[in-house]
């Protein structure tokens, strides 16, 4: 499977981007992210747009969004040292509530046709076949570890049927110490590869 999309919003009271606050921002983040653009809600967006990612900084939010992930992604380096150098310049509370989303992109011979093989009831399969569908998705749900209800989705890639799509979302709602959560989320991408390998097989194989 390939990491193919990643997503991290951080609760957190930025109040007014003073001078002084965005020279610090641009200290940390312009190597990395080199456009600066000032939002409308009195935000910013630091871009990368070679590899389509960001960095966004809001009044209550800061947000680190890969939209294509390059093969040299590494979360500590991309996400988690940049986050912690905000955090610490700006002098941030290290408790935070936070969510996250992720998606890998898995290949297949025809994720459409394997989804409903997945169905062994000949009556719901009938009905479906009735209704004109052609494919369908498994939702999963699950106790966060640090509150909140996360989910797991397995499904056909809509416009690539040689490819299913897999996304999980993270949802922390107790305050939790900025490392607890980094970590937490890290260990979750990578359970994709161990702890729900069976689980993902099951539902694509």
């Amino acid at each position: 499977m390939n990491l193919d999309y990643f997503k991290l919003n951080v609760s957190q009271n930025v109040g007014q981007i003073s001078k002084k606050k965005l020279s610090l921002l641009k200290e940390i983040l312009s190597a990395e992210y080199p456009e600066v653009q000032r939002l409308d809600n009195g935000g910013y967006i630091f871009l990368n747009l070679n590899k389509k990612s960001n960095f966004l900084i809001l009044p209550n939010q800061v947000s680190a969004n890969f939209d294509k992930i390059p093969e040299t992604f590494d979360f500590n380096s991309d996400v988690k040292k940049p986050l912690l150098q905000i955090f610490e310049a700006l002098i941030f509370e290290e408790e935070v509530k936070a969510s996250a989303r992720f998606n890998f992109l898995k290949d297949t011979s025809n994720s459409f046709e394997k989804s409903l093989d997945l169905i062994d009831n000949e009556k719901k399969k009938r009905k479906l076949n009735e209704k004109g569908i052609i494919g369908t998705g498994y939702r999963f749900l699950r106790e966060g570890q640090f509150g909140g209800i996360s989910e797991i989705k397995i499904e056909p890639l809509i416009d690539d049927k040689s490819k299913w799509f897999i996304e999980s979302i993270i949802n922390i709602n107790n305050d939790t110490n900025i490392n607890a959560v980094l970590k937490y989320i890290n260990e979750e991408i990578n359970s994709f590869e161990s702890e729900y390998a069976d689980l993902i097989d099951l539902y694509t194989n």
